[in-house]
């Protein structure tokens, strides 16, 4: 029998003893666990990259949205479209739209802001020419202020800088809204003083503010030493920095600016941009300083308004420019604008005298600030002492008495005149296109002096000098160009015994007499030929026209008189003058003759009635047709006029001018051809029309383009004539067909405008008073297209324009004291 001993301990040496079931099973959840998160934190990550691009991509195209809205304000601004503008503004606050409404009708827009302190955009550079550096937008995206960044030329300096400006924009229903900022973009309200100036301005200002404070106080130390004033040293003069857009359309105001209620209020600098460095801002504040020193001269000299209101604001503000503060309240460029608007001394007695309800108009400034620079120029005076006499002054005349020679009453003519010829001499030296060379012919011109006595003159733009003709008899004599400024002819134009009145061909040293019934007609373009002239023959009361001769001026100066030849209606030569159209008013027929005046072609035409006939080119003519039902056409046809084409009718016109009213209620009054379209190189034909309202003097002008299969191509609107309109005794057209010139005619003569208009570019040219008078041939073009002479109060103008220029080049010719009311060019 044996035994085989074993304890508890041999038994569990050789093998692992297993752990128990549960902590292996925690093991293994904890392991899981681990993957699980693993693949979670994975996960989240894959899922947290790709919101995070949704949500740039998100950003993005709302920065998009954003960037387009900005965009089409920028458009709306440019071309001041108040309607696109409304579109694009939000409706929460009511006068905070209105007043971006008027700031666009103001170019205050944008970059337009700045204009006010003496900023404007460089040459070429329009408002759309902003960088958007920076979209800040608020945590739920509603939100977005956004920053753009633009250039600006100092008018006071030349120099060009940046400046920064910040506007909102919301999410609206359709698209992102121009917004007021909030209260939370502004800030609390704030304060710096200095010894004389109080500063009060809102937080996001801050820094604007602390910068701009030392250059109001240094402006207005200086401004006080000028005066010879005492600066009051108190702080009193407070200026309040305002979040209201408003304010930057207040500062053109009707009212100079001035302390309210002991404060002045201008636009906060968020408003009209901060400069991105300190040269930047320191133009920008020397514009603020401006409006401090115009405000602050009114309480150191006591001035009360509103007589010499305008007078006191540009002198104020000429005396800081000189100081060195801001733009000078006159460019030379102005000068152009004065003289076709030009004031008389009389004029600016009225502008002195105002009155608390008179506006402040921009033309109206310019032109006290050029008779204020005229009134330094001529007495040596300086600014600020002819704004410490202004202060204080009675009256205009008593104004300028110490610094004119003589006493002003006495000398009122005289220096009317030295008035005239300043303006003028500085508007010649404005003109920035190349100077045309003076032209070799000479003008003629009917004048009259002081004494009221009428005479005949020369003058030659080559030598810049004047002669005396003759001496004129009769009561208002008035002359015309003969074709090809061979010469002119010299008649009365007062009813009477024509038979008393005879008129004269002046031609090189031939002095011709003309039957006493015949008087030029003005509105007939001329014979290209240089042969026959048009004349009206007038009835023996002097009171109806009988009828349309052709003066043979071939035959003129040989013995006997002028060979006449009859015509049924005014005559339309074609290009060459080879052939001519001729309205019959008896029977509403035009008719087609050879320059020998032989009928051309069958004078049948196939409508009812017709006028202005007019030619596209040598073999195709045209006119207004109407048919038996008062339906109107332009009619044109090659070759002769037996079955003129309906062409162009009413309804597309009056569609494309955006007319109202069925095509019988408007009427085509005006149809001229042009050989080709205005800048059109391949130089297609075009017709040049005009419609209106039966009763109505006003024109609305457009042009037909025709293809080269001789259909309408197209139909451009061009100008709208709202006011009364005189075209003859004008030659509507240039020679070369690219300017069309007429005379605006209200109820007040006086008044009366001169319009060119430039049909290749679609813009006006200029307008400017006229002495236009309907019995005087106030413009003339020379025969060759070149050159337009025009007479305005108290000066010629001698207008041209390059090969390739867009601008005119202007001269202006002081006539001294003589006023004259005909002129024409004559070759030498």
């Amino acid at each position: 029998m044996s035994f085989n001993w074993r304890t508890e301990e041999d038994r569990g040496w050789d093998h692992e003893i297993s752990p128990p079931a549960a902590i292996a099973s925690r093991r293994r959840r904890w392991a899981k666990l681990a993957l699980l998160l693993l693949v979670l934190s994975l996960a989240g990550a894959v899922l947290w990259r790709a919101m995070q691009a949704q949500a740039a991509r998100n950003r993005e195209a709302l920065e998009q949205d954003v960037r387009s809205s900005h965009a089409l304000a920028l458009r709306a601004a440019q071309q001041q479209d108040v309607e696109l503008l409304t579109s694009l503004l939000s409706g929460a606050d009511e006068r905070w739209t209105d007043a971006q409404r008027s700031n666009l009708e103001d170019g205050l827009l944008f970059s337009g802001a700045a204009a006010p302190f003496g900023f404007e955009q460089p040459a070429g550079q329009s408002q759309a020419a902003g960088t958007i550096t920076d979209i800040v937008w608020s945590p739920d995206l509603l939100e977005a202020l956004l920053t753009s960044r633009y250039t600006q030329t100092v008018l006071a300096t030349g120099e060009s800088v940046l400046l920064e400006q910040t506007v909102v924009y919301r999410q609206g229903s359709q698209r992102w809204l121009l917004s007021p900022p909030n209260t939370e973009f502004w800030g609390p309200w704030q304060s710096l003083s200095a010894a004389n100036v109080t500063l009060m301005f809102r937080e996001r200002d801050a820094q604007a503010a602390s910068q701009m404070l030392p250059i109001f106080e240094s402006a207005l130390v200086a401004l006080c030493a000028a005066l010879e004033q005492r600066c009051p040293d108190d702080g009193s003069f407070v200026v309040r920095l305002e979040r209201d857009v408003a304010t930057l359309g207040r500062l053109r105001d009707d009212r100079l600016p001035t302390f309210r209620f002991g404060e002045l209020s201008l636009p906060s600098p968020s408003l009209v941009g901060h400069g991105v460095d300190e040269r930047a801002n320191k133009a920008l504040f020397r514009g603020y300083a401006v409006y401090l020193m115009v405000a602050s001269s009114q309480r150191l000299l006591a001035f009360r308004c509103c007589r010499a209101a305008q007078f006191m604001d540009v002198l104020a503000a000429a005396t800081a420019h000189d100081l060195g503060y801001g733009a000078s309240p006159l460019q030379l460029g102005d000068y152009l604008q004065i003289v076709d608007s030009f004031p008389t001394l009389d004029d600016l007695n009225q502008l002195w005298l105002g009155g608390p309800d008179s506006p402040f108009l921009e033309e109206d400034r310019a032109q006290v600030a050029a008779f204020v620079e005229f009134l330094r120029h001529k007495s040596g005076a300086s600014y600020a002492e002819l704004l410490l006499s202004a202060s204080d002054a009675f009256g205009f005349w008593n104004w300028i008495q110490p610094y004119v020679e003589h006493g002003v009453v006495a000398e009122q003519t005289a220096l009317e005149t030295s008035w005239r010829e300043f303006v003028l001499a500085q508007a010649n030296a404005a003109q920035v296109t190349t100077a045309q060379a003076a032209p070799a012919q000479q003008l003629q011109l009917i004048c009259e002096g002081d004494s009221g006595q009428r005479a005949l003159y020369g003058y030659y733009p080559l030598e810049n000098r004047w002669i005396y003709d003759r001496a004129l008899t009769w009561r208002i004599p008035a002359l015309t160009p003969m074709p090809g400024d061979t010469g002119v002819v010299l008649f009365e134009r007062i009813s009477g015994d024509p038979a008393r009145l005879p008129g004269r061909m002046l031609r090189g040293h031939e002095e011709i007499p003309l039957p006493g019934e015949l008087a030029p007609a003005y509105s007939v373009q001329p014979d290209p030929q240089a042969r026959f002239m048009a004349m009206w023959r007038i009835s023996q009361s002097g009171r109806t026209v009988d009828g349309v001769v052709l003066l043979d001026l071939e035959s003129c100066g040989h013995e006997g008189p002028c060979v006449q030849r009859t015509l049924s209606g005014l005559p339309s030569w074609s290009p060459d003058g080879s052939q001519l159209l001729v309205w019959a008013p008896e029977t509403g027929r035009v008719l087609l003759l050879s320059r020998d005046l032989t009928p051309a072609a069958s004078p049948d035409n196939a409508v009812m009635s017709s006028h202005q006939p007019f030619w596209l080119d040598e073999d195709t003519a045209g006119l207004i047709s109407e048919d038996a039902t008062w339906i109107q056409t332009i009619a044109i046809e090659s070759s002769a006029l037996a079955a003129p084409e309906n062409f162009l009718s009413l309804e597309p016109v009056l569609a494309t001018l955006g007319r109202d009213g069925e095509g019988r209620s408007w009427r085509f009054t005006q149809a001229y051809g042009l050989s080709g379209a205005p800048g059109d190189t391949g130089r297609r034909p075009a017709i040049l029309g005009a419609v209106t309202l039966p009763g109505s003097r006003a024109l609305h002008y457009f042009l037909a383009h025709i293809d080269d299969g001789g259909q309408i191509a197209a139909i451009e609107p061009l100008l709208y004539v709202p006011q009364s309109v005189v075209t003859a005794p004008d030659a509507l057209l240039s020679p070369n067909g690219d300017l069309l010139a007429m005379h605006l005619v209200p109820e007040a003569i006086l008044d009366s405008r001169f319009l060119l208009y430039d049909l290749r570019a679609g813009v006006e040219v200029l307008e400017s008073r006229s002495p236009y008078f309907n019995v005087f041939r106030a413009h003339d073009w020379s025969a060759d297209g070149r050159w337009l002479a025009r007479i305005g109060f108290g000066y010629i103008e001698l207008a041209t324009r390059g090969a390739g220029e867009q601008q005119l080049t202007r001269q202006f010719v002081s006539s001294g004291e003589l006023q004259c009311s005909s002129v024409a060019w004559v070759n030498r």
